[in-house]
């Protein structure tokens, strides 16, 4: 009987916490799709509150004003690799990424897909609004 109360307990908690983040196992299926995402012109930075690596983590105030990059870039993402393209103006050049792990969730109501390549980058694309996160020793640019 205990165990039981403390299970009520427990599920009251996180009702009235109002947690906002959710893991939604209806996006997992995104994890297998290609995105290909236009050349950015803008971004801009954000520090994160800790070293995790996702729109959870960031310090929102921390950010930057927007700016533009004078290069572009554009990224591939699909289940097994991140591929980022780099266009100086002069030449295009790209960098291949293993993938090590993929994470789908809903977060302030958009739509994220995580990218793990490992080392401490995290590649994170925003699929309510058409961005990506580039997650590197507790900073982010967003591309955009």
């Amino acid at each position: 009987m205990n165990s039981l109360k403390l299970l009520l307990a427990l599920a009251l908690a996180l009702v009235f916490t109002g947690c906002e983040i959710t893991v939604v196992d209806d996006y997992s299926s995104y994890e297998t799709r290609t995105y290909k995402t236009s050349y950015y012109d803008y971004t801009y930075h954000c520090g994160m509150n800790f070293t995790k690596g996702d729109a959870r983590d960031v310090d929102y105030n921390s950010c930057s004003s927007s700016y533009a990059t004078y290069d572009s870039y554009a990224f591939d993402f699909s289940q097994y690799d991140v591929i980022e393209y780099y266009d100086n103006g002069s030449r295009i050049t790209s960098t291949t990424y293993y993938v090590s792990d993929v994470e789908a969730f809903s977060y302030g109501g958009d739509i994220f897909i995580a990218y793990d390549v490992g080392g401490g980058l995290t590649f994170e694309y925003n699929y309510t609004d058409d961005e990506v996160g580039v997650y590197e020793d507790g900073i982010v640019d967003y591309y955009y």
